[in-house]
């Protein structure tokens, strides 16, 4: 499910000529590997919520060079307490974790330094 979400907000940054799925037989520049892949609706507090959490590894091809790794999460409240209200937190949660993913993308790839990335 998160697969066609997150190709899609790659997609967005125009920082990649193309974004295809693995696996391919395309020859790229970068490969991101994306796993730890959580998404779950927590009621332990009042609101639940979501939680998404996942771990991103950005390598350069050519040289087989990891260039960096980073995990991140968002806990997003919801809004009812029901399946619905998990839904709404849940697609909150997932647009962060991917802005979040493509502001370090961004970093990684502009140079910033080895700290960036």
């Amino acid at each position: 499910m998160m697969a066609p979400v997150l190709l899609q907000s790659l997609e967005r940054t125009n920082f990649w000529r193309v974004v295809v799925s693995m696996p391919t037989a395309a020859r790229g520049d970068y490969r991101l590997d994306i796993s730890g892949l959580v998404l779950q609706q927590e009621f332990l507090q009042r609101p639940s919520g979501t939680r998404i959490r996942l771990r991103a590894q950005l390598t350069e091809t050519k040289e087989q060079r990891i260039l960096g790794a980073r995990s991140l999460e968002s806990f997003e409240p919801a809004p009812s307490e029901d399946a619905y209200g998990g839904v709404l937190a849940a697609n909150r949660a997932v647009t962060r974790v991917l802005e979040s993913l493509n502001d370090w993308l961004s970093s990684c790839l502009q140079g910033a330094g080895k700290d960036a990335c």
